[in-house]
């Protein structure tokens, strides 16, 4: 295979979007937490300024927080070097991906055993030494109800990992029209967010996304409105 063809992701085994767009998607996540970050220092240090002269009350919490590094993209991999554990399953062996774009999409193009997609919502955050950075933990329910699965992710990553968990499949990226392609990015059957009542709470909450919001209008309904159904055919017994 060639460099640049490895590079932009246009290799004969690669299946999935092209590395240059992917490492675009993980730089504006970088990007936007460097920002948060340093509105977070200003902040600090305006706390230290105001008890400096109350240094009983300064336990030295601050002046750490200040020193914490910028955050920046790890190396791409399948998989992380120190991983074990169950692939996708465990916190030890977390799935790398490029950003919060990049969990939704992996998430959207996996499929269950049973061949279908699946509802999921990201049900908290935890940190998992010697990994860096906090990993999400999503939950997954099938939307013929069949299977039930908790994975996690490691999203400071410039691409998505192109491994499996086991028992699960993926929709291939060669196969997808550009329509199918853009709507990967979308989170129609599921979200970033913790969803109570999981999966009839995820209409309420995919609705209020801005992400969603960002859509045509005209679409938006039909959309909502396949979700509700595929929601509604889930008896809760089964859940």
């Amino acid at each position: 295979m060639k460099v640049t063809d490895w590079l932009f992701g246009k290799g004969s085994n690669w299946d999935d979007e092209p590395l240059e767009q992917q490492r675009e998607a993980a730089e504006r996540f970088i990007a936007c937490i460097a920002q948060r970050d340093q509105l977070f220092k200003q902040i600090l240090r305006d706390q230290i300024i105001q008890q400096a002269d109350e240094p009983q009350s300064n336990d030295g919490s601050l002046a750490a927080a200040l020193d914490k590094s910028p955050p920046m993209l790890l190396p791409e991999c399948d998989q992380l070097p120190t991983a074990s554990g169950p692939f996708g399953k465990c916190l030890t062996n977390p799935i790398p991906v490029n950003g919060p774009v990049g969990e939704i999409v992996y998430l959207n193009r996996l499929l269950a055993p049973s061949g279908c997609c699946f509802f999921f919502h990201r049900i908290g955050s935890q940190v998992a030494p010697p990994y860096p950075h906090p990993l999400d933990a999503y939950e997954l329910l099938a939307l013929d109800g069949s299977h039930r699965v908790k994975l996690f992710f490691a999203m400071y990553h410039p691409r998505r990992s192109q491994l499996v968990p086991d028992g699960l499949h993926r929709t291939s990226w060669k196969r997808m029209n550009s329509v199918a392609r853009l709507a990967a990015k979308m989170p129609v059957f599921g979200t970033s967010e913790p969803v109570h009542d999981f999966p009839w709470g995820l209409p309420e909450v995919v609705r209020s996304s801005p992400a969603f919001r960002k859509l045509d209008p005209a679409a938006i309904e039909p959309l909502m409105k396949g979700l509700i159904r595929a929601v509604n055919r889930i008896p809760r017994q089964e859940v």
